[in-house]
C-alpha cells in the first residue's frame, strides 16, 4: 500500500476519533450498539469503532447489529457480516423485522423502512442495556437532509452527530459525521471491507438523489462547500433570519 493510501486510512480514523471526542459520544465502560447494513458507510464505522477499542484508553465494548426486513428482497449475505465483525472481536446480531408497507400508503416507503429498522435497533439497545446506538451516517448524509428538509420541508434540521432520546435513556451518535462520503468509500476500498450491495427493489429516494448531485455540483466549483454548508449549523445568524 503506497504511503498516501497510508495516510488517507489514519486520516479518516484520526477525523472519527476528533468527531468521537468532539462530541463526547464514548464513555469509559459503554455498550456501543452499531447499525450494520453491509453498505461501506457503516463497515467503515464498524473497522474504525474496532481501531479505537484497541487504541483509545476509554474502555468501551461494541455489539453490531443487520436489522433484515422480512418480505422486502436484498442480496446482503449475514454470514458475511459476522465473519467480518468476528474478525475484529465485535459482536455480531442478526434480527429480522416485519414491516407493513401497505398500512400508510401516503408515506414515502425509504422513510417507512428506515423507520422500522430504526425502532428495531432501539429494542435491541434496550435489550442488551446499550446506552449508545451509532449509526454511519457521513458528512453528505448530514447536509443533505439539512438541504432536503430547507427545500421540501420549510425547516432547518438535520441528524445531529450525538442526540439523546427516551428521556436520557438512549444516544445516538455518528462517528462518521464530519467524513465526506468520497472518503469513506476510498477507506472501504482501500481495505477491501467487503462492500455489500442492496438496491432498493421500489427505487425510491429521487430527492435525496436530486440534493446530493447539487451539494457535489457545488463542491466542484468550491472544494470547501460541503464543509461550509456543515459548519453553518453552528453558526446561524439570528438578527438575519424572519
Amino acid at each position: 500500500m503506497e504511503y498516501s493510501e497510508k495516510k488517507l486510512i489514519r486520516d479518516i480514523r484520526k477525523q472519527a476519533g476528533k468527531t468521537i471526542f468532539k462530541y463526547q459520544m464514548i464513555d469509559p465502560n459503554d455498550h456501543v450498539l452499531a447499525g450494520l447494513s453491509g453498505g461501506k458507510d457503516s463497515l467503515a464505522m464498524i473497522d474504525i469503532l474496532a481501531e479505537k477499542m484497541r487504541r483509545i484508553p476509554v474502555k468501551f465494548k461494541t455489539t453490531a447489529a443487520y436489522i433484515e426486513l422480512a418480505g422486502i428482497p436484498n442480496k446482503i449475505d449475514p454470514l458475511r457480516l459476522k465473519e467480518f465483525c468476528d474478525e475484529r472481536s465485535i459482536g455480531f446480531i442478526h434480527r429480522m423485522a416485519e414491516i407493513d408497507l401497505t398500512r400508510d400508503e401516503a408515506k414515502d416507503r425509504c422513510y417507512v423502512c428506515a423507520l422500522h429498522r430504526r425502532n428495531s435497533l432501539f429494542k435491541l439497545a434496550r435489550e442488551l442495556n446499550c446506552a449508545k446506538l451509532a449509526l454511519g451516517h457521513n458528512l453528505d448524509d448530514m447536509i443533505s437532509t439539512l438541504l432536503m428538509n430547507m427545500s421540501f420541508h420549510g425547516n432547518i434540521s438535520t441528524m445531529p452527530a450525538n442526540v439523546s432520546l427516551f428521556g436520557g435513556e438512549l444516544r445516538i451518535i455518528r462517528p462518521l459525521a464530519e467524513i465526506e462520503e468520497e472518503d469513506i468509500a476510498k477507506y472501504a476500498e482501500l481495505l477491501d471491507l467487503g462492500v455489500q450491495i442492496s438496491p432498493c427493489p421500489f427505487n425510491e429516494g429521487e430527492n435525496r438523489h436530486f440534493i446530493k448531485k447539487l451539494i457535489n455540483e457545488l463542491a466542484e466549483k468550491n472544494p470547501h462547500a460541503k464543509t461550509n454548508i456543515y459548519r453553518s449549523m453552528g453558526r446561524i445568524k439570528t438578527d438575519y433570519l424572519s
